[in-house]
């Protein structure tokens, strides 16, 4: 909502090109939420949303790091986005299912 905050935080934190990472974002957390929305690749888009989503988990909540009560709203964050990688190893593995764009190109293929 707000890229040249996301920006700045991210020039803060170290990360090279900052005024890119707002957009990447967006692209990546609509266009792949949308994909998953709707069953297409689903198996390549959650793949791909795991290092994403790790890299924004070690970048923003650095929970080791903090002071409460930063500490304890980040360290729930961390565990969440954890938890959020590990929905999208398992739609990797078990794919979108029966109502996704995916399963209804494989019926018509077969």
């Amino acid at each position: 909502m707000n890229p040249a905050g996301f920006a700045a935080q991210m020039a803060h934190e170290g990360m090279p090109f900052p005024e890119i990472f707002p957009w990447l974002a967006v692209i990546i957390e609509i266009g792949g939420g949308l994909a998953l929305l709707f069953g297409v690749f689903t198996g390549p888009v959650a793949l791909l949303f795991v290092p994403y989503i790790l890299a924004a988990t070690f970048i923003d909540h650095r929970f080791w790091e903090m002071q409460m009560p930063a500490f304890a709203v980040n360290r729930v964050m961390f565990t969440k986005n954890l938890a959020i990688c590990g929905g999208m190893l398992l739609l990797w593995v078990q794919g979108a299912g029966a109502w996704s764009i995916d399963a209804m190109r494989s019926s018509r293929q077969a």
